[in-house]
């Protein structure tokens, strides 16, 4: 986290994952139930900013960037195919008090089979009250979207969050 100044802070993270020989049992179609994975390497990148105008008020965007990419064999003779995952998230919270937050996020993500594209989408918006130092409950609606032609829906949800642990210090660094 960089502060910018005593409103306005960034944030930036990157991380990846690399497995060079990873045994795994799917079912694939077309080429049957094992899978061996000879390797799969998995990145992602977030931005955030926050700008915070008084104590308990605050408006947040974070852009999050991911990719998975895996070569496996299938088959008998053996062959190599490659198959890559990749999407993107957008989120906006607004903290509108103390007690009260709300939020909304895009997501986009894309699938690639072999012989097809599979492109989805799920979005969502939330609100967040919280019930006391620790303790709060969100209500959130979220409308998924797997990929053209499938079964979409709704779903709706609460979701109550406690926090057990130290409290840090300096809350602006913790972006609740």
């Amino acid at each position: 986290i960089w502060d910018l100044s005593s409103e306005h802070s960034v944030r930036g993270g990157l991380s990846m994952l690399y497995v060079p020989g990873q045994v795994t049992y799917t079912s694939v179609p077309g080429f049957g139930i094992m899978r061996d994975e000879t390797s799969r390497m998995t990145g992602g990148l977030d931005l955030g900013y926050r700008w915070q105008p008084s104590e308990h008020r605050a408006h947040e965007v974070a852009l999050e960037l991911w990719l998975d990419d895996r070569d496996y064999r299938v088959g008998s003779p053996s062959v190599l195919v490659g198959e890559e995952e990749r999407g993107e998230t957008l989120t906006y919270e607004y903290t509108h008090d103390r007690n009260w937050s709300f939020g909304g996020l895009f997501s986009r993500f894309d699938e690639p089979t072999p012989g097809t594209e599979v492109d989805g989408h799920y979005h969502s918006i939330w609100s967040s009250y919280r019930l006391s130092s620790g303790n709060r409950f969100t209500l959130f609606l979220t409308h998924t979207n797997p990929a053209p032609g499938e079964q979409k829906w709704y779903t709706v949800g609460g979701q109550w969050t406690i926090e057990v642990g130290a409290r840090r210090e300096d809350s602006r660094r913790t972006w609740n």
